[in-house]
């Protein structure tokens, strides 16, 4: 190791005779953590909140259509709590991508739930006996 790898190391940037200019290291702005802590625990509580209070509104709005027994109101919380089981282990298999891969592995995961978004059950699906068929 040279000398002046070792000044680097131990902080000495001073630049001698023959040396190339050196250049001051910047380093990125520290976010205030005082904030960002709270921040980030008010976004997943909110998040947590809303995505557990629309869990019983979806499942109200089926039950009508499937028929109202309990048996059909806890398979729809079984398939809630699964289909967000699934997306959470979906968040965390990619999070130990590339963020470059990551950006091509969600176009084709999302891009059919787009495509479906317009889909609504017809009215002669429903079981005879329901309002509305």
């Amino acid at each position: 190791m040279s000398k002046r790898n070792r000044r680097q190391l131990a902080g000495g940037n001073e630049a001698k005779a023959g040396d190339a200019v050196a250049k001051p290291v910047l380093s990125a702005p520290r976010v205030n953590e005082r904030y960002a802590r709270p921040l980030f625990v008010l976004t997943i509580v909110t998040g947590s909140f809303l995505l557990f209070l629309t869990q019983p509104m979806i499942a109200r709005m089926a039950l009508p259509r499937v028929g109202g027994a309990p048996s059909v109101w806890n398979s729809a919380m079984l398939v809630y709590q699964l289909l967000l089981l699934a997306g959470y282990a979906y968040a965390h298999a990619l999070s130990h991508l590339r963020p470059r891969l990551q950006s091509g592995i969600h176009p084709p995961c999302f891009c059919p739930s787009v495509w479906s978004r317009g889909f609504r059950p017809r009215t002669r699906s429903r079981p005879s006996g329901c309002p509305g068929s």
